[in-house]
């Protein structure tokens, strides 16, 4: 029990003294600090000046200090939110160093944690690096590199860890059962990793902590971690288990797995020095806080054994998936063969609890990669999505089996393309690119081009027939992969009693289970749409007011969906003259003559313009509102589509898709959208989106019409990356390049000034009203949760301030540097 785990360590008496704890507890000595920490955090502002002779101190002693003086809400971080007095002075090796304000301090904290992890010396010559530089620097150098992944040896261990679903003890990896080399493979991998793990449960099986080491937070876990962590001698306790655990760890024949929990073990080092603050011994929340991340950090090393599974034939995929429960996994991605050796093809994650490649992400994650000339991580991502439709029939939302019944806005052509026109002439490689050409082609007739996705609003005649899309979000059930509380209001409205008679499949009213149904269906349909959540998909079902109406995702027409699926169209027009045109130039008329009869290729691709035309010609029918001068979603009403007039940023998304033309002869026809229409669209767009802090998800006046009910992510006063990025793209494309830059300026300044005062955050979005990264709606803010230092900023954020960055003039820069630093 682990009442009687405590009691060991009592009668053990470990006294192991600080020097002996390896950096796991590293508080300074008194006597090199020039008060005592109380006296510190008592009166920041009234400090006696430090003597002219400063002590020597250690880097590690100096980080201890620093955090004592200076981080007074003890968040372990440097911002404008603590109350120091901003100056600090120390000497290290011989120099004396006299430091001022909170982004100087926070730099120097970052560097100093930097060099304590690495081992290496602080670099204290970028304590006072530009923030913009700074910025630009770490996405390109370390932030990509934190966030890649490969499913392979090497990257397994890391990609089990799901922080999205609790209670998952046991790690599970399913293969397509159409991959008999991946599932030899895995199921390879999966014998050294479970005897890796038993060597381990040998070797620390006679550990006094061992009950501390499992996968529940229970409350007597908790109480026991939290009684050690009060007191140095517990303390010692757990520095003591940390070094036999990494002892163990490495003795390990799976260095993948062992530097995974090595990772975990740098955490623990990290929060015994958290503990050994007064400002979070003596704080029940706080210290409650670390308990919890160190069992965490600890449950890393309960006995595992990895099942590798085959999944079921797809048609059984939904009733599958929704009764999987505990039994949810990682789904395998692409491998590549070299010199008889398999790898994983990388990806590069969002971040935080988003460890898994996403679909939509992944777009402008891409960009940001080409931006930086990461053209190799870059391919990555596409030969994983290629991989994905191949043997999952689509770009699924991610690679979990919860997300195998969703996919997410095809941006798979626009990925493709912009990979493809990145790549230095020399280095392109025809057959790679007719194998992304098929997967296109397969996605668009397996996904788009039928029901429930296609409805049937239709313009043209044979090949050149296009129809409006609607998102679907196919499955049964709820996602399992929500936040704790998320349906709540659902459940109480239909009786938290009956919610595991549900999942259970035997609730016995079919009227309630129809309308259950109902329900996740159209909340599954928004998490396909990506904009996930908002009230742009609600709508009245009749003349009630606006607090009646209700989430009607997959009886929308978006503005979003069909703009990406005209741009697919236009895309795989212009990569299969490409295709055409690379194997003409390599080995004549014959492998072109053989390509253009191959029926995956057809139609031709003057006949996929006329498609995209079509769509477009629909969109302005039904879409495109004259009086207003937007793009609307429609809601399929029985009657007919009918405008939502809900204003959002997705109704800039047509200037983006039409930003280079489909035909061969640009001026063969008229253009899609007039002068005209393109100065209204952007004048009443920006008249209502546009805010200090960039572009807001939805306007206002729309918002405004729920102001009775609870914020969502998606909507005023929020803005997202995806959303800028595709704005600059099609503002400047259609000659609104003032309006792209000054959207894109304000954009990098909120980011900027939230790096400078919040010690490098890079979060998941925006509130561009306030230009604070502080947005509790539903789901919080990922990437804003951190100690010492930002390791991986957040994906399309990163991408976001990459490519802005180079949209912006040489003089537009030099402004932005300064704007940042007079301020």
């Amino acid at each position: 029990m682990p009442s009687s785990v405590w009691a060991s360590f009592r009668r053990a008496g470990f006294k192991l003294g600080l020097g002996g704890l390896s950096g796991c507890v590293a508080p300074a000595p008194p006597s090199v600090l020039p008060e005592s920490a109380a006296e510190s955090r008592a009166a920041p502002q009234t400090r006696a000046p430090a003597p002219p002779t400063l002590p020597y101190e250690t880097p590690e002693q100096i980080r201890y200090r620093l955090l004592e003086e200076q981080d007074t809400d003890c968040d372990q971080r440097l911002t404008v939110g603590d109350q120091g007095n901003r100056r600090f002075r120390f000497r290290l090796q011989g120099q004396a160093y006299d430091l001022t304000g909170t982004y100087v301090l926070s730099n120097l904290l970052q560097e100093l944690s930097i060099a304590q992890r690495s081992g290496l010396a602080p670099r204290l010559d970028r304590v006072h690096e530009e923030a913009v530089l700074r910025t630009s620097r770490l996405i390109r150098n370390d932030y990509w590199t934190a966030l890649t992944r490969r499913l392979d040896e090497s990257g397994l261990p890391q990609l089990l860890d799901d922080p999205k679903l609790t209670g998952h003890a046991e790690p599970v990896l399913y293969v397509p059962a159409d991959d008999p080399r991946a599932y030899a493979y895995f199921r390879k991998l999966g014998r050294r990793y479970d005897a890796a793990y038993a060597t381990l449960d040998r070797t620390t099986s006679g550990f006094a902590v061992a009950d501390l080491i499992g996968v529940s937070t229970s409350q007597e876990k908790r109480r026991v971690l939290m009684a050690m962590l009060r007191t140095p001698e517990g303390r010692d306790a757990l520095a003591d288990v940390s070094r036999r655990l990494a002892a163990a760890t490495k003795t390990l024949n799976y260095p993948a797995l062992s530097a995974h929990l090595m990772a975990a073990l740098e955490r623990v080092t990290e929060l015994l020095e958290q503990a050994a603050r007064s400002c979070v011994s003596l704080s029940t929340p706080r210290l409650t806080r670390v308990a919890d991340r160190l069992a965490e950090a600890l449950a890393r090393f309960s006995p595992k054994q990895l099942s590798v599974r085959s999944l079921p034939e797809k048609a059984q995929w939904p009733d599958w998936s929704a009764s999987l429960g505990v039994a949810h996994g990682l789904l395998s991605m692409a491998l590549e063969e070299s010199s008889g050796s398999l790898s994983g093809a990388p990806f590069v994650v969002p971040g935080g609890r988003f460890n898994e490649m996403y679909g939509w992400d992944s777009y402008f994650i891409l960009l940001g990669l080409v931006s930086d000339g990461r053209l190799d991580l870059a391919r990555g991502l596409v030969d994983n999505f290629i991989y994905g439709i191949q043997h999952y029939g689509a770009t699924l939302n991610a690679n979990r089996t919860y997300y195998l019944t969703r996919t997410q806005p095809p941006f798979f052509t626009s990925m493709v393309r912009a990979l493809w026109d990145a790549t230095p002439q020399e280095q392109r490689d025809p057959a790679w690119l007719r194998v992304a050409l098929r997967a296109a082609l397969a996605e668009y007739q397996n996904v788009w081009a039928k029901s429930p996705r296609q409805t049937s609003l239709c313009r043209g005649e044979g090949a050149e027939r296009a129809c409006l899309d609607r998102y679907a979000g196919l499955g049964k059930g709820q996602p399992p992969e929500v936040e704790p509380g998320h349906f709540d209001w659902l459940w109480q409205r239909a009786g938290r009693s009956l919610e595991a008679s549900y999942s259970a499949g035997r609730l016995s009213s079919r009227n309630l289970t129809a309308e259950l149904d109902d329900a996740f269906l159209h909340d599954r349909c928004m998490r396909e749409s990506g904009h996930d959540t908002t009230y742009r998909w609600f709508w009245q079902a009749g003349k009630d007011s606006a607090a009646q109406a209700e989430n009607r995702c997959a009886d929308m027409l978006s503005v979003d969906l069909n703009s990406l699926l005209y741009k697919y169209e236009v895309d795989i027009a212009h990569l299969l003259r490409a295709v055409l045109s690379s194997s003409v130039t390599r080995g004549g008329g014959g492998p072109a003559a053989s390509i253009a009869s191959d029926s995956a290729f057809q139609p031709d691709p003057s006949t996929w313009c006329a498609r995209a035309r079509h769509r477009f010609e629909l969109m302005q029918a039904y879409l495109w509102s004259p009086e207003d001068g937007l793009f609307y979603d429609a809601f399929l009403a029985p009657s007919g589509p009918v405008r939502t007039g809900y204003v959002s940023a997705t109704t800039l998304y047509p200037l983006w898709a039409t930003a280079e033309p489909c035909e061969l002869d640009a001026g063969s026809r008229p253009p899609l959208l007039r002068q005209e229409d393109k100065s209204l669209l952007v004048t009443n767009a920006l008249r209502q989106l546009e805010a200090p802090g960039g572009l807001l998800a939805t306007a206002k006046s729309s918002r405004d019409r729920f102001s009775s009910r609870g914020d969502r992510q998606w909507d005023y006063p929020n803005g997202w990356a995806p959303h800028q990025m595709l704005a600059w793209r099609g503002l400047e494309a259609h000659g609104f390049r003032q309006d792209a830059e000054r959207l894109a300026f304000s954009w990098l300044y909120t980011l900027l000034t939230n790096v400078i005062d919040y010690s490098g955050t890079i979060p998941e979005k925006y509130d561009v009203v306030a230009r604070t990264h502080a947005v509790f709606s539903e789901y919080g803010n990922v990437g804003t949760e951190f100690d010492y230092i930002a390791r991986e900023g957040f994906g399309w954020m990163n991408a976001s301030f990459q490519v802005g960055l180079r949209l912006l003039s040489a003089e537009e820069r030099a402004r932005l540097s300064q704007s940042v630093a007079k301020r």
